[in-house]
């Protein structure tokens, strides 16, 4: 009897945990939205064509024209701003091109969403240097 009580216990602790669990994910869902908002704050950016996304899970598509949104004529631009992301600690992917795709933890604070976003800008600025050094942006 007194092994089903400890167990009793222990699957109580562990109904405890996974609750509360549950509470942190369901309040993370309820913030998610926090994230778009602040991400599209590069929108009006030259390079950026647009912002798109949704929940946690974003991408910004980088364009040669912002008027017309035409694009870079290969991946190189998007890899640049994957390496000068990179290297301003942020961690993304440049998918489709010169897409760059946001995946951040589910489990992410809204200082940290501000973290990466300022994080991101200081990218797309190094990327506008390199962009515009090398030729690479069509007349507006």
């Amino acid at each position: 009897m007194a092994e089903k009580s400890l167990m009793d216990e222990m699957l109580a602790g562990i109904t405890k945990e996974v609750k509360e669990a549950e509470k942190k994910l369901e309040d993370k869902e309820g913030k998610k939205e926090v994230k778009h908002p602040k991400l599209k704050e590069v929108a009006d950016h030259p390079l950026v064509g647009e912002v798109r996304g949704k929940g946690l899970i974003g991408a910004v598509e980088l364009v040669a024209n912002k008027k017309t949104g035409e694009s870079f004529k290969d991946g190189s631009v998007g890899a640049y701003a994957k390496q000068a992301s990179q290297e301003h600690g942020l961690l993304i992917r440049a998918v489709a091109g010169n897409s760059l795709a946001f995946c951040p933890p589910l489990i992410i604070e809204e200082d940290q969403i501000n973290e990466m976003i300022d994080k991101f800008k200081l990218a797309l600025k190094d990327t506008m240097d390199h962009v515009h050094a090398s030729g690479l942006l069509q007349s507006q």
